[in-house]
């Protein structure tokens, strides 16, 4: 949207950023979320070191969330010196944990192994719980010196529209109640068919990443033994 400041959402998966997108669009940003082929192609740029054309992509839009935008908030940051920077989190450790739980419990994907080390949470909540502080910290420490450019908002307590509508100089603020979108209640898998689809992907997926990516992005997203 012309006159407006770009805005990445970095909160990890499960954290509301499809609320915050939804919000955020509704507001009139042309918006990218959350696409299972775009979304895998950004997430295989971003495996290959390709900055340059993840930045080509996020130029056409006004805000961007989910994967793989929290894993580059520096570069884009670089890239796009003018952008605002969402941090959601959740209330708790343990409701962000919970969440992504359930949610890849139901859906397998490769980015989970290579981002938290695990395709799920069984037997792996450290690593998933060393992800999550990891990165709030990190993202901390680098907005240190550049607070404008960033809000931390916790996605369980927002009710209002002012904190966001303020941040990004919308004055008009919203009446309408916020979004609340992927909520465990609202989430619907009619006949399994998320579930179907998500392996279908996940099977071309494993082999494309074998034609194209490093060996030693490859070692690490070995498939794990079955859990006892």
């Amino acid at each position: 949207m012309s006159g407006r400041r770009k805005v990445f959402c970095i909160g990890l998966n499960k954290t509301g950023t499809t609320s915050l997108g939804d919000a955020l669009a509704s507001l009139g940003y042309r918006r990218s979320g959350w696409h299972d082929y775009t979304s895998r192609r950004l997430m295989h740029q971003w495996l290959c070191g390709d900055i340059e054309a993840m930045a080509r992509y996020a130029a056409q839009y006004d805000v961007l969330e989910d994967f793989p935008w929290p894993l580059v908030y520096r570069e884009m940051a670089d890239q796009f010196p003018d952008a605002l920077f969402i941090l959601s989190v959740r209330q708790s450790e343990e409701a962000w944990l919970s969440s992504v739980s359930r949610h890849t419990a139901r859906r397998k994907w490769i980015g989970h192994k290579i981002i938290y080390g695990s395709y799920d949470t069984h037997n792996n909540h450290h690593s998933y719980l060393d992800v999550y502080r990891g990165h709030l910290e990190s993202v901390k420490a680098y907005f240190a010196d550049k607070p404008d450019r960033l809000l931390r908002l916790s996605i369980d307590e927002t009710t209002e529209w002012k904190e966001i509508c303020t941040f990004i100089g919308v004055p008009d603020i919203p009446t309408r109640p916020f979004p609340r979108s992927n909520s465990a209640s609202a989430q619907h898998d009619l006949l399994g068919l998320t579930g179907l689809v998500d392996r279908l992907f996940h099977v071309v997926e494993l082999f494309v990443m074998g034609l194209v990516l490093p060996q030693h992005i490859l070692k690490a997203i070995e498939p794990e033994e079955k859990h006892g």
